[in-house]
């Protein structure tokens, strides 16, 4: 793990943190400027979360040791982006943890995509919901204007396609495609791929982005 997914509300919506990070200071809640600033808490996150990670420490833990290294136990904190203060709470820690365990688990997932028998056996995947969060109308208009597919409405397309990408938020085309989403992907079989009208055809190089192409 060398970097985060740090998020920021954008219009009641989680967006990434872009830009230099380096260059966003942290405040304290009575607004003073701390030592610190978005990279530098970046870099005392990592060792916590691989630790989080690891079970080794506890939710309360990882707060208890992101404060006191910040600015001490008692200290608010929050950084400004998209206009607007951006707590760094438990919540906000949460989410950069739960967020950092999905790209994990994904990462090492899709490690052994590239088998070709395992392609030949599953050549597709579907997006589906695993944790409910009301969203499923919204993904399923995303899917479709992404030029994805609905089959008997279920969200499948071969691992290769560039919908992946296009429904992706985080710069990726594997989940997590958001933060906080609820949505992961399930592997497809080649025959049921069939039976839905998917052609049968062998995958393309899968050489980028660990098996998907970026359009």
């Amino acid at each position: 793990m060398t970097r985060l997914l740090l998020p920021a509300r954008r219009d009641g919506v989680w967006e990434r943190v872009e830009g230099r990070r380096e260059g966003i200071q942290i405040y304290a809640d009575n607004g003073a400027a701390v030592d610190f600033t978005m990279w530098e808490v970046e870099q005392v996150l990592i060792p916590l979360i691989e630790q989080r990670l690891q079970n080794r420490l506890e939710w309360s833990d990882v707060i208890g040791r992101f404060n006191s290294a910040i600015s001490g136990p008692q200290t608010n904190l929050y950084f400004e982006a998209y206009g607007q203060q951006q707590r760094i709470d438990m919540a906000w820690l949460k989410l950069v943890i739960d967020t950092a365990w999905e790209l994990l688990y994904a990462q090492r997932r899709r490690a052994i995509e590239p088998d070709a028998a395992i392609l030949d056996s599953f050549p597709a995947q579907e997006l589906l919901v695993v944790i409910q969060k009301n969203q499923l109308a919204q993904w399923r208009r995303l899917w479709e204007s992404a030029g994805g597919r609905l089959y008997d409405g279920r969200m499948i397309a071969f691992k290769w396609d560039p919908v992946w990408w296009r429904i992706g938020r985080l710069g990726h085309c594997h989940s997590p495609f958001d933060f906080d989403s609820g949505m992961d992907v399930e592997d497809v079989g080649r025959q049921e791929s069939m039976d839905l009208g998917f052609a049968d055809s062998a995958p393309p190089s899968l050489s980028s982005c660990d098996g998907c192409e970026q359009p």
